[in-house]
């Protein structure tokens, strides 16, 4: 990520914008490869363990693809609610 964003020569400055990205306009949320288990003693006291702890690599997705199952299965639920939706 740090090569793909640029950040090469300025490594220093990267982990500021992950934290930006992440706590305060929350456009990436830290996330577990699928396929892997999380730790539920994350460091950052998460109880979903969506956090690595310590020494981990971090992972990163982008917050509105977190997003999309739940939304699309809440608008489902709604169309279903009027009779065009069931038709």
């Amino acid at each position: 990520m740090l090569e793909v964003s640029g950040y090469t020569r300025r490594s220093n400055e990267f982990p500021d914008s992950i934290r930006i990205l992440d706590s305060e306009t929350r456009l990436i949320t830290p996330t577990v490869p699928e396929g892997q288990e999380a730790d539920v003693s994350s460091s950052e006291g998460e109880a979903d363990g969506s956090r690595p702890t310590d020494g981990d690599p971090l992972y990163y997705q982008l917050t509105h693809d977190y997003l999309v199952p739940s939304l699309r299965d809440w608008l489902t639920r709604k169309q279903k609610e009027t009779r065009r939706g069931r038709a």
